[in-house]
């Protein structure tokens, strides 16, 4: 688990000022340049973090594309088999639905998400495909304060000081979809074999930096949440059997002692076995409770003191991912409890709505990213996305 630090991410002398990458220097994400992975591990190990994200990026899909739907409809009504090959627009067999999956949830990840956009020679575009929200880095500023650059690398954790070179590091230009523009990148990069295309990026905090994730404001509760996970599975492998001491006479040989803490161990399984302390000191008397004690450790933890702090982290964690309702992350179906139908309608609509901007965003990207492109993918240009409540 990586540690965390303080993050400044406005500061640009985040940036490492090096030649190390082909020459483009890059804007670090985090005080050690794994913000990103933080982010990931950390919302994988919190179980409510982690639902909340899936939530975001279920109302930030909705049910896909509508003209994906529409075309599975036509198809249907005609009798024919819907043939998702008309719609691939990458050589990973990929279609936009697919991608807005991708993009949904590096956006309910990390508040935003890279896009890699390649062209042939009449400037079409000819491919587009998301890329791994961690492996993407920004470059610095140029003269005129534009961040012109972004490197793709898939192990930036691994870089540690400016003498690191990786050949492997790709330096891909930023999105400008203008034929002068791309006529002169090509030029730059010594013909249209060596060209690696554009990089769109989509930053929901709209800055000329990083987002910060939904989750940047309760890292420590996520955090928490993951410990409470270790110490409830430290119960079970334990049994719960709590903690006790066992007292007895000094043993005559270390060959006694093992042959006695063996014997104990397979009493009480393998798991539980930190759970059992075994002291050895003189007591008085011939009675068998004179030899052997068996004395529990009380612990001064509360039941009720976990189930307070785990409520006070979680309802911490929903309110920083847009104030996700809880019965959206409990709700279990056919076991609603106190939770009627019409209050879960009530939180899908509110989520919904909630996620209406987010939504904007990425339909108004697909749009951009789309027109242009080598096939009609869209008869009007609309990407428009089927919400998930009608």
């Amino acid at each position: 688990m990586a540690r965390l630090k303080a993050i400044e991410l406005a500061k640009e002398d985040r940036k490492t000022n090096s030649g190390k990458f082909k020459g483009f220097p890059y804007l670090a994400n985090g005080q050690n340049n794994d913000y990103p992975t933080i982010i990931e591990q950390l919302v994988a190990g919190s179980p409510t973090a982690r639902a909340c994200a899936g939530v975001i990026a279920d109302f930030i899909y909705g049910q896909g594309f509508a003209l994906e739907i529409e075309r599975r409809e036509q198809a249907k009504s005609q009798g024919v088999r819907f043939r998702k090959d008309v719609l691939f627009v990458n050589n990973k067999r990929e279609t936009p639905n697919d991608l807005l999956k991708k993009v949904s949830r590096s956006i309910a990840m990390h508040k935003g998400a890279f896009v890699h956009v390649n062209y042939n020679g009449f400037y079409e575009k000819t491919s587009v495909q998301v890329l791994p929200y961690k492996n993407c880095r920004l470059g610095a500023k140029d003269s005129s304060s534009y961040r012109g650059k972004v490197l793709v690398y898939n192990d930036w954790d691994k870089i540690t000081n400016t003498k690191d070179k990786d050949k492997s590091v790709v330096a891909i230009d930023r999105y400008d979809p203008r034929p002068e523009v791309i006529e002169a990148q090509v030029a730059k990069a010594g013909g249209w074999d060596k060209y690696k295309g554009q990089v769109f990026f989509l930053n929901l905090d709209r800055n000329d930096t990083y987002p910060l994730a939904w989750a940047d404001v309760v890292l420590l509760d996520c955090e928490s949440e993951r410990l409470s996970g270790i110490f409830t599975r430290n119960g079970f492998k334990k049994g719960f059997f709590g903690t006790y001491s066992f007292v007895t006479l000094p043993m005559e040989s270390d060959a006694e002692r093992e042959d006695f803490r063996n014997e104990l161990k397979k009493s009480i399984g393998v798991e539980a076995e930190q759970s059992v302390f075994h002291f050895e000191t003189e007591m008085q008397g011939d009675k068998l409770e004179n030899s052997v004690l068996i004395k529990p450790i009380e612990s001064n933890i509360k039941a009720d003191m976990f189930q307070y702090a785990d409520e006070k982290t979680a309802n911490n964690i929903r309110k920083s991912y847009g104030n996700v309702p809880p019965v959206l992350i409990d709700y279990v179906e056919g076991k609603l409890g106190n939770t009627s139908g019409e209050s879960l309608k009530e939180a899908r609509v509110f989520m919904q709505e909630q996620m209406q901007e987010e939504r904007q965003d990425v339909q108004e990207m697909f749009e951009e990213l789309f027109d242009g492109f080598v096939r009609d993918i869209s008869a009007n240009g609309l990407f428009e996305i089927s919400k998930l409540v009608d």
